[in-house]
């Protein structure tokens, strides 16, 4: 399973990076990103299983949403989980399908959650 977490906060990017690692198997390939545009060119090159956007990055060029409607362009069987720490982007959240919205700080128990109720199949 190949999961990409994208934030543009160390801190944020770190404590869910952390979660991750404690909820998923040992075999699952987990990167972090802190800049959007460098997660959009690695899943262009490595089919992206699940992928964790922080919707609330308020970048130049690029922020959260776009991001993830362009994952779902690339792959629309992507588990996208948006992580907020408002319920503002929930409408778009839903309607690129995704497969959940996590509010901040996330812990390890979300993201047990998330990996136990992904919207698509996985290996």
């Amino acid at each position: 399973m190949r999961i990409i977490a994208v934030c543009d906060k160390r801190p944020t990017l770190n404590s869910l990076e952390n979660a991750i690692e404690m909820s998923v198997k040992s075999d699952a390939e987990l990167k972090t990103f802190m800049l959007p545009s460098e997660a959009l060119q690695y899943a262009r090159g490595h089919p992206v299983d699940v992928a964790f956007v922080d919707m609330d990055m308020k970048l130049p060029l690029m922020h959260g949403l776009f991001l993830a409607k362009e994952l779902a362009k690339l792959n629309p069987k992507v588990n996208l989980v948006f992580v907020s720490e408002t319920d503002e982007y929930a409408t778009e959240a839903w309607s690129l399908r995704a497969s959940d919205y996590l509010r901040k700080p996330v812990i390890q128990e979300h993201i047990e959650r998330v990996m136990g109720g992904l919207r698509y199949h996985t290996v």
